[in-house]
């Protein structure tokens, strides 16, 4: 099957071109969130490149196979692809993929040409500031708890940053302070991350 799409004709695209430009994508968790993340097209002499965007971090997909209305993106590592179908007004509907250690997981996936923003923004006064360094802690599933530090930089109502631990971080979230509530996510193929946060009256995030 792979062997034979990796030969489909660049032609096909002409008959239902996948939109360049910036996209949102939406997968939704085992536990029902949907995680949003940006990612944009870009058509270059007819081979396209899809870059999935997480604060200063691109990752690049350039193995994009079509079979009639389908398309297949398998990134560079993490043994992970989308397997998507173009819709008649030019979203994408579908499932992500990867490999784990268990076996496959799979995530159903939309995206939609022509959004810009990660997180809606209600701008009905300054936003709140959360930029700084933070002491942060984590309660696992058996109530246990994980001290951390995060560190936030803020533009306006736009957010990048991470959560430090000892065993790594959380690479590069990217989100919005929208009225009294902080939202952060990130998909980097191997990654799922949604973050929530209220600041409350003394300005703490809870």
């Amino acid at each position: 099957l792979w062997l034979f799409l990796s030969c489909v004709s660049l032609s096909l695209w002409s008959q239902q071109p996948l939109i360049p430009g910036s996209w949102k994508g939406l997968l939704t968790r085992a536990d029902g969130f949907e995680v949003p993340f940006l990612f944009s097209v870009e058509n270059a002499k007819g081979h396209f490149v899809i870059q999935i965007h997480n604060g200063k971090e691109r990752l690049s997909i350039t193995d994009i196979t079509r079979a009639g209305d389908s398309l297949y993106f398998t990134l560079p590592f993490f043994e992970a692809s989308f397997q998507t179908r173009l819709q008649p007004d030019g979203h994408l509907t579908g499932s992500f993929i990867r490999s784990s250690s268990t076996g496959s997981l799979q995530f159903p996936f939309r995206a939609y040409p022509g959004q810009h923003e990660r997180f809606p923004v209600r701008v009905t006064q300054a936003p709140k500031q959360v930029a700084g360094i933070w002491e942060a802690t984590f309660t696992r599933a058996n109530g246990t708890e994980r001290p951390s530090v995060a560190s936030f930089e803020q533009k306006g109502a736009y957010v990048t940053g991470t959560f430090l631990n000892p065993a790594g971080d959380y690479r590069y979230l990217e989100g919005v302070v929208n009225g009294d509530s902080l939202f952060l996510s990130a998909f980097d193929g191997s990654h799922i991350y949604l973050f929530t946060a209220l600041i409350d009256a003394e300005g703490n995030l809870r």
